[in-house]
């Protein structure tokens, strides 16, 4: 019987892209943000059960390592700590980064008529920061002001707001928002 030998280059990887988020991507500083490594072969095609290991520099990342899917993707969490963060994905012969900008939150405290707020004063308090995030506030010291969900207006402005009720203790109460 004639036989045939077929020889040829078995894949290797060869080549890692974090393909999600872009750099120069703002997000909220403490947010998390989902990145995606793709890794593919010498042929450009992706590649199974390659190990990718994360790092960051500025923020955390977790896992540190993940194993690529049958799309050649693997996947970390950025916790975004600063102005700057890098996110590096390695495999043994290629290494890409992004930088994710960390946005901090600001807060304006609008609060219409007399201080301290009396009884059935209202309160209103506007955040600023990263466009379509879910965002809240809390007074501190006054358990009803916890968490007071806040509604997204312009892009990246929000504003939540909180009725003075009997007891509430608010004159120099520090007041935080979450996005």
């Amino acid at each position: 019987t004639d036989s045939v030998t077929v020889t040829g280059e078995p894949p290797v990887p060869t080549d890692v892209k974090i393909i999600s988020p872009a750099t120069g991507t703002e997000y909220p500083v403490g947010g998390v943000v989902d990145v995606v490594a793709e890794v593919r072969d010498q042929f450009g095609k992706p590649m199974k059960d390659v190990n990718v290991d994360f790092s960051a520099t500025g923020g955390t990342v977790s896992p540190a390592s993940d194993t690529t899917d049958e799309n050649g993707r693997a996947a970390t969490k950025l916790t975004v700590a600063q102005e700057s963060n890098v996110v590096t994905a390695t495999i043994p012969n290629d290494t890409d980064s992004v930088t994710v900008i960390g946005v901090p939150i600001k807060i304006d405290l609008v609060h219409a008529g007399d201080s301290p707020a009396k009884l059935g004063d209202a309160i209103t308090v506007t955040a600023t920061g990263t466009p379509g995030c879910t965002a809240t506030f809390s007074i501190v010291g006054v358990p009803a002001a916890t968490n007071v969900a806040m509604t997204e207006k312009p892009s990246g402005t929000y504003v939540g707001g909180y009725t003075a009720e009997e007891g509430d203790d608010v004159k120099d109460a520090l007041v935080t928002a979450t996005l």
